[in-house]
Formats: C-alpha cells, sequence, structure tokens
C-alpha cells in the first residue's frame, strides 16, 4: 500500500443498487493508498447495503494502519448512518 490518498467520490446514493461498483472502487482504493478520502456532500439516498460496505472497509483500513476521512458528509448520510447504527462503525461519528 503506498503512501498516496484515494479520493472517491460517493455520488447521490450509497445503496444496494450500486452496492457492487462502489465496492469495487473501495477495493482498488484499499491497494493503491493509505488515506481514503469519501467525498459525501452529494448523498441523497443510503440504506444499510450500502453502509455496510464502507463497515467492511472501515475494518480493512484499520488493519493497515490506514486512514478513511469523510468529506462533508451529507444530513442524509449522517442521519442514515445514525438511524441504522453504523456511525460509530464508519467513523461517521467522529
Amino acid at each position: 500500500m503506498s503512501s498516496d490518498k484515494h479520493v472517491i467520490d460517493c455520488g447521490s446514493s450509497l445503496t444496494i443498487a450500486n452496492a457492487a461498483a462502489i465496492h469495487q472502487e473501495l477495493l482498488s482504493a484499499i491497494t493503491s493508498a493509505s488515506s481514503i478520502e469519501l467525498k459525501a456532500d452529494k448523498v441523497e439516498k443510503a440504506d444499510m447495503a450500502g453502509l455496510q460496505i464502507f463497515v467492511a472497509l472501515h475494518k480493512e483500513v484499520e488493519k493497515t494502519g490506514g486512514k478513511i476521512i469523510w468529506d462533508k458528509p451529507s444530513d442524509v448520510l449522517m442521519q442514515a448512518g445514525v438511524t441504522l447504527g453504523l456511525s460509530g462503525f464508519i467513523g461517521l461519528s467522529e
């Protein structure tokens, strides 16, 4: 893993409908960077499947000593994290 930062635009939807695509992008980021920045200001929809991917990401990044940075998470994303009980697991509560 390099020391570079990988930036991912989360788009407007973090749901089961696009979970596979998000997962692939995150897998690529894990192998190419120690720091992953998630641009999340446009997120308008988020569900359990979409956020569970970030739980797995967090676990993998912690193993390697990397860092996840949420860039301006939308109110919708913040609320979904709270409602689903995942905020602490994906680093949204910081």
